[in-house]
């Protein structure tokens, strides 16, 4: 008599074992574990990397294909965020602390595949202690809004505010591309599955050597033709930051030699403007550089289509013209500008000019006292 009932067992062990098949088929049953890894940042000293490792596990199920399904179901298991040390010379890997979970665990979400377990937005950098400040923020699409919630904490209060725990409400996170370079050294991140960065990258922008400092095995899996160095390259900040370093130091250069020659420090700020435009490092502005010339001279400027304008002495001294009146006592240089004047109810030489300054012309005669002047105008 057991041998029905054993048969049975068997068909009924073979249904379930089918239909768990099926649904797996069907609406692509998977069971997840991904490890990313966020906002690798060189120490202050560059003998070591320290990042944040984001580690989850779920459930997810159903087509999830953006803009021909419905989106796909996920229940996360875990999902929580450490703090961890990488040594550059040995390569040693250290667990600092585990931080804190994120507000996705224990909860059935819905998103699409590429992205199930959301964007993750987070910031390392050190200040003056050895701990760096820590920002996360993450977005948990919902209907009618999506949920914002973001977490902070500094290593010292006079940076911000610490939130204790996870918050609600978004924030803004961005990275601090400045100390993810060290001397020729680069620190980039891989993207990988589900929106997470598989690996981090130590790329040497002078020997174009690179190494992966975590996630390597992830990566190869994400990316089975391996991950191009041009491709890497597109998520470099190199240029920038190296370019930005150069900026802050030769603006710190320049203000300490004007303020040496005894100027004030609006003076030396002002002036230190002016040789950063002149370095390049600013943007150029619009100039205008006035000659002395002739009566024969004006003529062939006038012959060319400029218009002819005069300014009173009375007009200089009420300070309508400003920056033609500093043009003129430093004839032949570049002085900046600006192109638009104030009206005044006793002259009409502003409107006139501003008028004319509309059609951006490539400079004018002016008459002032005696002098005659070509003004001509480099636009930017």
């Amino acid at each position: 008599m057991r041998k029905p009932f054993r048969v049975v067992g068997m068909i009924a062990a073979a249904v379930c074992v089918a239909a768990v098949v099926v649904v797996a088929l069907t609406n692509r049953l998977r069971f997840d574990h991904f490890i990313g890894y966020y906002a690798p940042t060189f120490s202050p000293d560059g003998g070591s990397v320290v990042l944040l490792e984001r580690e989850v596990r779920g459930i997810s199920w159903g087509l999830g294909y953006e803009h021909f399904t419905v989106p796909a179901h996920t229940f996360v298991l875990s999902d929580e965020v450490g703090l961890r040390r990488i040594d550059l010379e040995s390569g040693a890997a250290e667990d600092l602390e585990t931080l804190l979970e994120l507000p996705t665990v224990g909860r059935h979400l819905r998103a699409y595949r590429g992205r199930l377990y959301h964007y993750l937005s987070a910031d390392l950098r050190f200040t003056q202690a050895e701990t760096p400040d820590i920002r996360l923020s993450i977005s948990i699409p919902r209907v009618p809004r999506s949920e914002q919630h973001h977490f902070t904490r500094f290593s010292d209060a006079a940076n911000g505010e610490s939130s204790g725990g996870w918050q609600t409400g978004g924030r803004q996170v961005s990275p601090t591309n400045s100390q993810r370079v060290h001397d020729t050294l680069e620190l980039l991140t891989v993207p990988g599955e589900e929106a997470l960065p598989c690996g981090v990258v130590l790329y040497d922008h002078a020997s174009r050597a690179r190494r992966y400092l975590a996630g390597e095995t992830a990566c190869a899996r994400a990316h089975p033709e391996g991950y191009a160095e041009a491709r890497l390259l597109e998520r470099s900040r190199y240029e920038a930051v190296k370019r930005s370093k150069l900026l802050s130091t030769t603006r710190q250069r320049l203000m300490e030699e004007f303020r040496a020659q005894g100027m004030l420090e609006g003076d030396a700020a002002l002036a230190t403007i002016d040789e950063m435009r002149r370095l390049g490092f600013y943007p150029k502005p619009t100039t205008i550089v006035a000659e002395l010339i002739d009566e024969a001279a004006a003529a062939n400027y006038l012959a060319r289509g400029w218009r002819r304008f005069a300014i009173s002495e009375q007009e200089f001294l009420v300070g309508l013209f400003q920056d033609i009146e500093r043009a003129l006592d430093r004839s032949g240089e570049e002085i900046e500008f600006f192109g638009r004047y104030t009206r005044h109810r006793d002259f009409d030489t502003s409107e006139a000019l501003n008028a004319h300054l509309k059609t951006r012309p490539e400079g004018f005669v002016l008459d002032a006292g005696e002098r005659i002047f070509a003004m001509t105008i480099d636009w930017r």
